[in-house]
């Protein structure tokens, strides 16, 4: 009987530790899988902070385009109204895609006409556990350049004497035909427009490129950055300093580039 109460002591034993062998890989088994749930929940709503920090840029330099007076210094909230992004408030709220999410946009003066754009999302993971992205970028008033003409007249003109013929001599400005000879003193290249230029001898009508580069810290991406000369895309940011649009020689050139136009007739 001793010897039977023994067996079953021990059977009870290797059952209580094998219970308790299950519970412990139970519960590591149960962490990782909410552990690995609570990452990867986490890297899709940093992902989402993420795309909504760069929509606030995207918006604000819209806003920029529209209106440069529109960027006040402080905290702005964004909204669209008639199909265009507007500041309005100080915050947006944006519970409806991140747990109690708020994107700030604040705007910081740095100089004359260029300001600093932080772009902040904010959001509660899990109850203490709050998140936030932020995103930088810098504007300039891109519009505030003084226009040059479009196009001009360069050169030094044939002297009216030159002219054998009436047709040719008439043609000039400046010069008027009398006594079967061309008389007067032609009209300064610079002082003439774009078909009185074409006209006149000696007289060249020049295009040029003209505008302000965007820097290239304002692309986002790899692509966009790429495709402005001075700029190059390291570290998943862009670097570098945009070739200035009066550089550039030709129609395609110029018009390839953010902000830089070419002259139009």
């Amino acid at each position: 009987m001793f010897f039977l109460n023994c067996q079953k002591g021990q059977s009870f034993i290797e059952i209580l530790v094998a219970l308790g062998v299950f519970v412990v890989i139970a519960s590591v088994l149960g962490f990782l899988i909410l552990d690995s749930y609570s990452t990867g929940q986490l890297a899709r709503q940093l992902s989402q902070a993420n795309f909504l920090a760069r929509e606030g840029l995207e918006a604000v330099t819209s806003i920029r385009d529209n209106n440069w007076d529109d960027l006040v210094v402080g905290s702005r909230g964004l909204a669209i109204s008639e199909n265009r992004w507007v500041f309005q408030g100080t915050e947006e709220n944006l519970a409806v895609q991140l747990k109690e999410g708020v994107r700030r946009i604040i705007i910081e003066d740095i100089g004359d006409d260029r300001k600093k754009i932080i772009s902040q999302v904010s959001w509660q993971f899990t109850d203490g556990r709050p998140q936030l992205v932020q995103l930088v970028t810098y504007l300039t008033n891109w519009q505030k350049i003084s226009l040059p003409p479009q196009g001009y007249c360069s050169g030094s003109p044939n002297p009216c004497g030159r002219f054998e013929n009436q047709a040719g001599c008439i043609n000039h400005d400046g010069c008027f035909w009398t006594e079967a000879h061309c008389q007067g003193t032609c009209t300064p290249c610079s002082q003439l427009k774009r078909g009185q230029c074409r006209q006149q001898d000696g007289c060249s009508w020049f295009l040029f490129c003209y505008g302000n580069c965007v820097p290239c810290n304002t692309y986002l991406d790899r692509d966009s950055c790429r495709s402005q000369l001075g700029c190059s895309w390291r570290s998943a940011v862009c670097e570098g300093t945009p070739t200035p649009c009066e550089n550039y020689t030709s129609e395609s050139e110029c018009t390839a580039q953010t902000r830089c136009r070419w002259t139009m007739f």
